[in-house]
C-alpha cells in the first residue's frame, strides 16, 4: 500500500504544497479505534465520504467538488476510473495522524492511499483554519487515477509527483530558485534519487518536487498534455519505466533525462540571484560597502583639512587703527 501525501513543507509566508509517497498497510483496520459512533457517510458515484455530523455541510460540498474534479481529470487523461474510493474528512490532527499511522508530517494537508483506494483530508478545524482547496482534491485524485491507470505496475515518482502538481495547477508553489541554487552547488537530484524522495529533509524534498514538476512540464512541451496518459498506459504494459518510456516516445528515458537537465541549465541557472535571501544578503553587503566608502571619504576630508591648517601662515591680531 502506498500513501501519497499533499504537504506544505516549512512554514511562514512561503508555504509549499507538495505530494509524496509513503508505504503502509491496513489503514482501515485503525478506524474502529476512533469514535465509531461519530462517523457518518455520504455516497455519490464512486465516492464514499466519511465525516462527523458537525461537518455534514462541508462534506456535502466536498463530495460534489470531488465529482467535478474527477470528471475534468477523466477528460484530460482520457481515462475513466472504475475503482471505488473512500474519503475520510478528518476532524482533528489526531484522527488524521491515527488513520495514516503518523507517517505524514504534521504539515501534511492530505494523503492518498493508492494501495487501498482511500483519501484522507484535514478539515479546516484540523488544519489551522485553512479551507480545503479544489487543487488539493485534484492533486490527490491524480495520484489515485494514475495508480489505477498503470496497474498492475507503478509509476516512477518523478512522473507521479510531477503530473499531480502539473494537473492540479499548483505551479505557483514550485520554486525555480531551488533548482538554480542546486545547480550552483552541484546538488541537483536525478530521477533515481527522487525515488527516495521521502527520506529527504524538507528543503531537499522541495527540490525533488520542483525537479519532478519541471520534468513533466518539459515532457508536455515536447509531446503535449496527451503525453501524460500516453506514458501512464505504457507503464501499465511495461514494468520497467525505461522500457515504457521507449515504447511511448521512441526515446530512451536516460536520454530524456540528460536533455531535460540541459534544459534546466539553459533556463534556470541564474534564478538563484532572485532568491529573497540572496537579495537581502546583496542589499546588506551593498550597505556595508557604501558605509565603508563614505567613512573613508570623511576621514580623507578631515585629514586634508588638518594638513591645510598646518601649512597656513601664522595669524596675527590686528593692532588698533591709527588716529587721524
Amino acid at each position: 500500500m502506498k500513501l501519497n501525501t499533499h504537504m506544505i513543507p516549512g512554514g511562514g509566508a512561503r508555504l509549499v504544497r507538495l505530494a509524496c509517497c509513503w508505504a503502509t498497510t491496513g489503514i482501515l483496520l485503525l478506524a474502529p479505534r476512533l469514535p465509531a459512533q461519530e462517523w457518518q457517510y455520504l455516497n455519490a458515484g464512486r465516492f464514499t465520504l466519511a465525516h462527523i455530523p458537525a461537518e455534514r455541510k462541508l462534506a456535502t460540498g466536498l463530495l460534489a467538488e470531488l465529482e467535478r474534479q474527477q470528471q475534468q481529470l477523466s477528460e484530460r487523461l482520457q481515462f475513466r476510473p472504475r475503482r471505488l474510493l473512500t474519503v475520510f474528512l478528518c476532524p482533528s490532527q489526531y484522527s488524521f495522524d491515527y488513520l495514516t499511522r503518523n507517517l505524514v508530517p504534521d504539515w501534511g494537508e492530505a494523503a492518498a492511499d493508492v494501495g487501498q483506494w482511500r483519501m484522507f483530508l484535514k478539515s479546516p478545524v484540523a488544519n489551522n483554519g485553512r479551507a480545503l482547496q479544489p487543487a488539493t482534491l485534484r492533486h490527490e485524485l491524480v495520484h489515485l487515477m494514475l495508480a489505477e491507470m498503470v496497474l498492475p505496475h507503478r509509476a516512477p515518482r518523478w512522473f507521479d509527483e510531477g503530473a499531480a502538481t502539473w494537473l492540479s495547477g499548483e505551479t505557483q508553489h514550485i520554486s525555480p530558485t531551488l533548482i538554480s541554487s542546486a545547480m550552483a552547488t552541484r546538488s541537483l537530484v536525478s530521477f533515481d534519487e527522487i525515488e527516495e524522495l521521502l527520506t529527504f529533509p524538507n528543503p531537499r524534498a522541495g527540490l525533488a518536487y520542483s525537479v519532478s514538476f519541471h520534468a513533466v512540464n518539459y515532457l508536455i512541451q515536447q509531446h503535449g498534455e496527451a503525453a501524460l496518459g500516453q506514458y501512464a498506459r505504457s507503464l501499465a504494459a511495461h514494468a520497467d519505466p525505461r522500457a515504457a518510456f521507449q515504447a511511448a516516445f521512441q526515446k530512451d528515458l536516460w536520454d530524456f533525462e540528460a536533455e531535460y537537465f540541459d534544459y534546466l541549465r539553459a533556463n534556470f541557472r541564474w534564478y538563484f540571484l532572485l532568491d529573497d535571501n540572496v537579495l537581502w544578503s546583496a542589499a546588506i553587503l551593498l550597505l556595508v560597502v557604501a558605509g565603508f566608502i563614505a567613512t573613508r571619504r570623511r576621514i580623507k576630508r578631515r585629514l586634508k583639512e588638518l594638513e591645510d591648517d598646518d601649512h597656513s601662515p601664522p595669524w596675527h591680531e590686528a593692532g588698533p587703527a591709527p588716529q587721524p
